[in-house]
Formats: structure tokens, sequence, C-alpha cells
């Protein structure tokens, strides 16, 4: 049986990062760079806020997301999607 959580409809716990720790997310894409950070975070993903919606931007291409924890000497990872 999974783990999921009736009460928030999820299967993975999210966690939400300290405001001192952020946890910064850019967003390359055609046309645009978007740098954000995450409001949450779990196994199974990554909640962001964008209050814009991306207007004027090519959001049906594919984009490059890095993402960089809050850990001293991390780089970061990338992901195309």
């Amino acid at each position: 049986m999974n783990d999921y959580n009736q009460s928030n409809r999820r299967q993975y716990i999210r966690v939400q990062p300290e405001r001192k720790n952020p946890i910064k997310v850019d967003i390359n894409g055609e046309d645009f760079i978007e740098v954000l950070h995450a409001v949450d975070i779990s196994l199974g993903g990554m909640g962001i806020a964008v209050s814009h919606m991306f207007e004027g931007c090519h959001i049906d291409k594919t984009v490059s997301v890095i993402v960089t924890l809050p850990i001293v000497g991390n780089s970061g990872f990338q992901v195309d999607c």
C-alpha cells in the first residue's frame, strides 16, 4: 500500500523551505529567464509561484530548470523539461 495522504490528497509530504535558506529556481526558456524561489518541495515535485503567468513567453517549448538547494558549495542541478 502506498503512503497516500488523504488529508492533503498528495502522495508525498511537501515541506516549505526556511525563509533564511531558500531553494533557488532558475527557469531558462526561449526569450525569457525567470529567477524564483520554491514555495514547497517534495519527492514528487516542487511548487513555485509566478504572478504574471509567463505571459508573452513561449511556454510550449522545452525549458531548462536549474534548482539550487541551500547547501554550502551546492552548484545546483539542471533538468530540461
